[in-house]
This record gives structure tokens, sequence and C-alpha cells, in this order.
């Protein structure tokens, strides 16, 4: 069935706006969850704001469209096709992707793909329940797991990634045969989730909606490789890696006019240099103090069948305490007729604008898909992780007070209302 986001006009209105979510990390390197607006820039020369023009232009007039992971969730042309503006309103109301699991998914694969169901049913004004499944013509495939490839007829190789290390997660785009792809995997279970919650809680943003955009970030390596103002030079990023130190890896490709070929080989140059000095030892290069990102440990640009691997020097994130989740207070009147509302599983004032629910699906089950879509679709706001396992919870006082679960487990001590 199709379901219309509550509150149209209000919705609109907040589609304008930046609405933030919040980043909820599992581990002691907690993704900081607060939203800040980058400082504005205060003066940029005429030929910065050209070159920005260029990348821009470079962006869209590449054929076949790129699928790259900076405009996964623009709805106009060009954008990652994930979500349509079907009514042509500017506003998306439907989505263009479907999930493609195992046959039978593994609690880990179930919960990772409820999280991205999360941030789909976030982005737009309506979605149709159940959500598509399968792969598609037409449609985004959203592969969660590696288990998950052989269903699509794919393999790590055509995402151009290796094998996963433990605790690693990946995210990454391809197209092939006129189908868009776009893969969700890990080394091992904890590395599935943070694959998950890193599209599903920060992405185009890297690490935490307080990092750099991976739009940022292009902009300024396309200024920096743009030799002079006859030259488009384009970035598109296709995978990102993270693990348990916390900054991410970047993999992107360059897109140039043809008959740039040489100006640009001689600033794919300058960029190897670069990144030879940092690897030497102390970032000592004239453009040192460049192309440093925070959260992103480094950046692989692909060009011409070579590739360079530029460090950025990020710090790892600090260490922190883990907050707890909103939503620990009592709903006395939720019942049948208010779930999607404030006296129900969301949370806010008029206006929901958090979920105070978790959901802990069992092994092989499908229903925590919709509700995770849904839940995102009624709230203005999305915590990450919404999704978790049994064993993860090891502090249920800290976690939302109403819990959904499998009747497989119906005394789960970690779904019980916390005291």
């Amino acid at each position: 069935m199709t379901v219309p986001k509550a509150g149209r006009a209000v919705a609109l209105a907040a589609s304008a706006v930046a609405v933030a979510w919040t980043v909820a990390a599992q581990d002691a390197r907690a993704l900081d969850a607060r939203t800040h607006e980058s400082p504005p820039q205060e003066s940029r020369s005429q030929e910065a704001r050209s070159q920005e023009a260029r990348s821009q232009e470079a962006r869209s007039q590449e054929a076949p469209p790129t699928f790259d992971l900076a405009t996964l969730f623009d709805h106009f042309p060009g954008g990652g096709a994930l979500l349509l503006d079907e009514n042509r309103d500017g506003v998306p109301d439907r989505l263009g992707a479907t999930i493609v699991l195992p046959a039978e998914p593994t609690g880990a694969e179930q919960a990772a793909a409820a999280e991205v169901a999360a941030r789909l049913g976030f982005e737009t004004m309506a979605l149709d329940l159940p959500l598509a499944r399968g792969v598609r013509a037409g449609s985004v495939a959203i592969v969660v797991g590696r288990r998950a490839l052989a269903q699509a007829d794919l393999s790590l190789a055509d995402f151009a990634i290796d094998e996963p290390a433990p605790g690693e997660g990946a995210v990454a785009a391809t197209t092939r045969d006129d189908g868009r792809w776009l893969l969700v995997a890990g080394g091992d279970d904890d590395g599935l989730l943070r694959a998950a919650r890193l599209l599903a809680g920060s992405l185009p943003h890297v690490g935490s909606l307080s990092g750099p955009s991976l739009v940022e970030i292009a902009d300024e390596l396309s200024r920096s490789l743009t030799p002079d103002s006859t030259v488009q030079v384009g970035v598109s990023f296709r995978r990102v890696v993270a693990d348990t130190t916390g900054p991410v890896r970047l993999s992107g490709t360059l897109r140039y006019q043809p008959s740039a070929e040489e100006a640009v080989d001689r600033a794919f140059a300058r960029l190897a240099d670069t990144a030879a000095a940092r690897l030497a030892g102390p970032a000592s290069a004239p453009d040192s103090l460049d192309l440093r990102f925070p959260q992103v440990a480094s950046i692989a640009l692909s060009h011409d069948g070579r590739q360079v691997v530029l460090p950025t020097l990020a710090d790892p994130l600090p260490p922190g305490p883990v907050p707890a989740r909103p939503g620990a207070g009592g709903k006395d009147a939720l019942d049948l007729s208010n779930v999607f509302t404030t006296d129900g599983l969301l949370g806010g004032s008029h206006i929901p604008d958090r979920i105070d629910a978790l959901l802990v699906p069992d092994d092989g089950s499908a229903e925590a898909l919709e509700l995770a879509a849904r839940l995102g679709l009624e709230s203005t706001g999305l915590t990450v992780p919404l999704v978790k396992r049994p064993i993860q919870i090891d502090a249920p006082a800290r976690e939302p007070r109403w819990c959904w679960s499998e009747p497989s487990q119906p005394t789960a001590p970690e779904c019980r209302p916390t005291p």
C-alpha cells in the first residue's frame, strides 16, 4: 500500500531546511551525531567559483550518467535515483530502489537492511509497502551483505573492492547492463552493520553529519586538480570503507574532457607528489595543508589506469561515552490508534522529530524492513542505529522504553519496558 507522509505542508517546509538526523554509535568510538553547518566562506575568488561551477557541470555531463555516492539521495536528474519525484513538485514522493537480501537472511543482514529501509523512508514523502525486493529493471538494487551478491549475479569484483576485513564495512556503487547497484557489505556481522549505519546515518557526509560531505570533498579536489579555466575536472566517489578506527577511506575516479588529458596528467602527478611527501613523513609539500578532511583517513583517486592514494592525515576519532538514546520516557497512552504519533513510537512535540523505539529482528524475519521504513517516513528525525540484535543490547536502561521484537523471542528481557 502507498503511505503518504503525514502533514504534507509541514513536511514540504521541513524539506526546504536542513532536517538533521542523529547518528548514535554502538561502540566507544561513537560517531558525533551533532549537525554542524560548515562555516561560510567569507571570500572566494572568481576563479574558485568558476572552477566549482565547472566541476558541477562535469558531474552532470558524463554519459552514461554517473552513479556517485555524493548524490545518492538527490532526486533531481543526474542524482542517485534512490528517490523519485513523480509529480515534479521538487519533493521526492516515491522510492526508486529495491532491497536485495539472501533467500534466508541472518539477523545481521536483516538488521542492516532495516537500517537502510529507515533512511529510505525518512528521505521520501510517500512510499509503497511492502518495500520492493529483488532485482527490478529501472530500479537501483541495494544489495545487503556479501551473500546477497549471488541473488544479483554480481561479485565483489564488480564493485572493485577486496574482501572486507573483520570489522570493516563498505558501501560501493557500480553500474552494469544499464542498471545501478549499491552494495552494503562487511567482513563480518559487525562490519556489515557498520556499513549499513554509515549509509543510513551519515552519507553523503563521511563519518557523521559533522564531517565534510562528499560533494564538498569532490569540489575541493576538483579545484586542486583543475590546472586552468579551460579544463573541466570532476570527481566521482564509488566506494567508502569504514572500520573500527573511525576515519573512513574513500575511492573515486576522475572525469575530464578528452582534450584536457595532458593537463590532467600534470595535475595528477602533483597529487602523487603530495601523497609521496605525506607517506615519507611529516607533510612538507607546499600544498600539504590542503586536501585534509576530518574523519577521512585517505582518498584513492583513479585516472587512466593509475591510482594515487592520498593520506589526509586525519586524526582518529577520540573515544567518548555513548549517549543514551531518546525515548526512555513512559508512553501510557500507546495503542494501535496512535502508534505512529508522539503518543506512540515517535517522539517530539506536535511534529514528530525522533523515533522512540528500537527494533530487534530475528533471523530470517522480513517485517522489520517495513516497520523501519514506515517509522522513517513518519518522523522528521532519525536516530541510527534504529535496529539492534539481542546480543548487542548490553545496557537496556540506555535504550528506548519501547522495543519491538519477533514472536520467537517474546520474553526477551531486552525488549521489556526498561525501569
